[in-house]
């Protein structure tokens, strides 16, 4: 049985689920269980990377085995997701490991926003200096968001859709009262023009 939400706050339970092909398995798996040979068919790799990786995503306590299933008389556990979603907040920010590993994740999908964003027309000036300042405030609002989230009750989070808009709204109310954090969004926006 899955729960709707578990918060990650061990800095090495994090580094494990936020590593790529790992991430890729548990995108997969928001969805349906699977067995490692049908994990490794849609993600384009070896079964026994793939097994690797369930191994390491189990021991951390992110996925578990659901079942099994038969293939040429040939017995293959199921695996799903021990939760519908994870919130990453470690315990302990100052902890060089959480830090590095979360900054790092972070700057890649501010990265990515912004060339979502520069396809969309809305380009930056200069992409790596509004890279380096959004990356900034997001760590700012980041920090500041899940600890709201944290104490909030599985039940009330149970739909992503509903997590996203909330906090969202918590981005906003924050922007709205603090004029220091609301100036360095400002600044990091500053850059970018609709082409």
């Amino acid at each position: 049985m899955s729960r709707d939400v578990v918060v990650v706050t061990d800095p090495k339970v994090i580094k494990v689920g936020i590593e790529d092909t790992r991430r890729n398995i548990l995108a997969l798996l928001r969805f349906n269980d699977l067995a490692v040979s049908q994990i490794a068919d849609v993600i384009g790799k070896d079964e026994s990377t793939v097994y690797r990786h369930v191994e390491k995503l189990k021991a951390a306590g992110y996925i578990h085995a659901t079942g099994e299933r038969t293939v040429h008389h040939i017995p293959e556990k199921i695996y799903g997701r021990t939760a519908k979603v994870f919130l990453l907040s470690p315990d302990d920010f100052g902890k060089a490991e959480a830090s590095k590993v979360l900054d790092k994740e972070r700057r890649a999908q501010v990265e990515a926003a912004v060339r979502i964003l520069s396809k969309a027309g809305y380009k930056p000036s200069d992409a790596e200096q509004a890279v380096d300042r959004l990356t900034e405030a997001f760590t700012e609002m980041d920090l500041r968001t899940f600890k709201i989230f944290s104490d909030v009750d599985d039940e009330a989070l149970a739909d992503q859709g509903k997590i996203v808009r909330a906090r969202l709204l918590a981005m906003l109310l924050l922007l709205k009262s603090d004029a220091a954090l609301a100036k360095k969004f400002a600044k990091a926006l500053d850059g970018f023009s609709v082409v």
